[in-house]
């Protein structure tokens, strides 16, 4: 697929998701109803039908058998798919590197070519291939798959000030602010996506340990029931 990169569909937890969601609220004038927070998306999605895109961003589910609809966040779904991915591979040790035809040489300061020597052993494990290149100089010659086709060296200095600013944070810290960051490529709200990579998309999603938030804290899914719209209609009281 153009936009979504998928290494490998995990498997179903056929026991179910053992979801921790941030509760989503709409304000008084916009309320709408809360998911059930462990109910598993694969059921979620089984009687609905795609209706649309509204304004190139929220995915329209609409479920003809309860009434009620869902919007669904297309960057924050995404998101949550590549964040789950990238850390499932590094957990295993698995993660796929693209290599670059020809390696980026990448000058440092003084100060910077240090952070780098020292965390020589984080950017391998994170799917970074990196080795000296002279005085204050290092040669990139791959990145991790999940990243797409980044702007090679505004990526490796993303990461290099996320680890200036994070010194004397815990390794683990360090590692989930990089893995965040994988989400920079993450489908786009306004992006246009095709029926198919709509469908892989919440196909994924379905499968993800937690559908319900993007890595961020943000919803990725809202239900609105009919009943709430027929209350903004005044249809009922």
């Amino acid at each position: 697929l153009k936009s979504i990169y998928f290494k490998k569909k995990p498997e179903q937890n056929k026991k179910g998701f053992n979801i921790e969601v941030n509760e989503y609220r709409a304000n008084s004038l916009e309320e709408v109803s809360d998911i059930n927070k462990k109910e598993d998306l694969t059921n979620i999605f089984k009687n609905t039908k795609l209706v649309g895109i509204l304004f190139n961003t929220y995915i329209i589910l609409e479920n003809t058998v309860d009434d009620y609809f869902y919007l669904i966040d297309q960057h924050a779904a995404h998101e949550r798919i590549k964040y789950e991915q990238y850390k499932k591979e590094y957990e295993k040790e698995d993660i796929a590197i693209q290599r670059l035809l020809s390696p980026e040489i990448i000058q440092l300061t003084n100060k910077e070519y240090s952070i780098v020597k020292d965390n020589l052993d984080l950017f391998n494990k994170l799917g970074f291939e990196i080795e000296g290149f002279g005085l204050n100089s290092v040669a990139l010659r791959g990145v991790p798959l999940i990243f797409g086709k980044p702007q090679i060296k505004e990526l490796f200095f993303d990461i290099l000030d996320n680890m200036k600013s994070n010194l004397n944070t815990s390794y683990d810290v360090k590692i989930e602010k990089i893995m965040k960051m994988a989400c920079t490529n993450a489908i786009k709200g306004g992006d246009k996506i095709t029926k198919i990579e709509i469908e892989e998309l919440l196909n994924q999603l379905a499968k993800a340990n937690s559908p319900y938030t993007c890595p961020h804290g943000r919803p990725i899914i809202i239900k609105v029931t009919k009943r709430d719209l027929e209350k903004k209609f005044k249809r009922i009281i």
